[in-house]
Formats: C-alpha cells, sequence, structure tokens
C-alpha cells in the first residue's frame, strides 16, 4: 500500500486524544473515529519493520491518482462510443489508436505514481513480508530447535510437523 494519511506518522507516539487536541484544538468533542488510520480498520498498514512510519503522502497525489484514472474511464468512454456508433469500414482511422494510446498513457502515469510513492513507503518502512514467507521462516526456526534438541539431549527430528525418534 502507498498511501499514507495525514498524522499516520504519529500513531506510534502519541494517543489519538492528544493527536485530536494538537491538530483540532477548538474541537468541541472528540471525533468518533480516529483520523489517522483508513476505514475499515483491517486496510491498517502493519507496524513497520524498521520501527520508523514513512512520512504521510501529500494529497495532491492521491488527487492526481484519482484524476488519471477518472480521465482513463472518460478515454475509454470516447474509444467504445467510436466502436459501437461507426462500423470497421467507416470509423476514422485515427480514433482507435488515439484513444487507446491516450487511455494506457493516462493510466501509465497514474501507476507511475503509486510506484514511487509506494517506494518511498517501502525504503523507510521496510517490505512487511508475506503470510508464506513468515510460515517457511517459522518452520526453519522450528527445524532448527528441533535439530539442537535432537543433538543435545538424543531426540528425534521434527519431520512433517510430528516428532521422529532415532530408535534404540
Amino acid at each position: 500500500s502507498w498511501l499514507r494519511l495525514p498524522g499516520s506518522d504519529t500513531l506510534d507516539e502519541m494517543s489519538e486524544e492528544e493527536y485530536t487536541a494538537l491538530t483540532h484544538p477548538n474541537a468541541s468533542a472528540p471525533f468518533a473515529e480516529d483520523p489517522r488510520v483508513p476505514h475499515p480498520l483491517k486496510t491498517t498498514p502493519h507496524p513497520p519493520l524498521t520501527g520508523i512510519r514513512a512520512p504521510p503522502t501529500k494529497l495532491w497525489k492521491l488527487d492526481f491518482f484519482i484524476w488519471c484514472n477518472v480521465w482513463n474511464t472518460f478515454l475509454q468512454g470516447c474509444l467504445c462510443g467510436f466502436m459501437w456508433g461507426f462500423d470497421r469500414y467507416k470509423r476514422p482511422s485515427w480514433s482507435t489508436g488515439l484513444f487507446i494510446a491516450l487511455a494506457c498513457i493516462v493510466a501509465g502515469i497514474g501507476g507511475f505514481v503509486t510506484f514511487l510513492e509506494g517506494k518511498v513507503v517501502k525504503k523507510v518502512e521496510g517490505v512487511q513480508p508475506s503470510e508464506a514467507v513468515l510460515r517457511e521462516i517459522e518452520r526453519r526456526e522450528i527445524k532448527a530447535i528441533a535439530k539442537e534438541m535432537g543433538h543435545e539431549q538424543g531426540g528425534g527430528v521434527e519431520k512433517g510437523g510430528v516428532e521422529v525418534g532415532r530408535g534404540g
């Protein structure tokens, strides 16, 4: 995820009440929910591996990304109009290539902005390993511990989740 909300870099440093008092000192009532976290809450980024949260994304980048997608949709609509309005013999030759190219360029520019911002976030916060990688690490740690115990106590080594004795 490439987007960091305003104030999200303070999640580990201050409580919701402290943040609200700092950013909205004249608010008569506290917000219903913390404005630093996304909704739904399951989309909240994991705690960073480096212990440092990335700075908030400048909101113009989000705005730019959304407008790139809006223009992409509009250009594809224009392409559809030409495709449905003309048969392939009467359709202007420039229309198909123009609208496909413009739509791809606009979508590509929006994607490039998210790529660059994602690099910034990953550089600061580190890359969160996938579930498969975490399971593999855990499996290797268990195997190493079992191997140590087997050498020290003459026990068995874990194989497929079941400890297998050496026999005697």
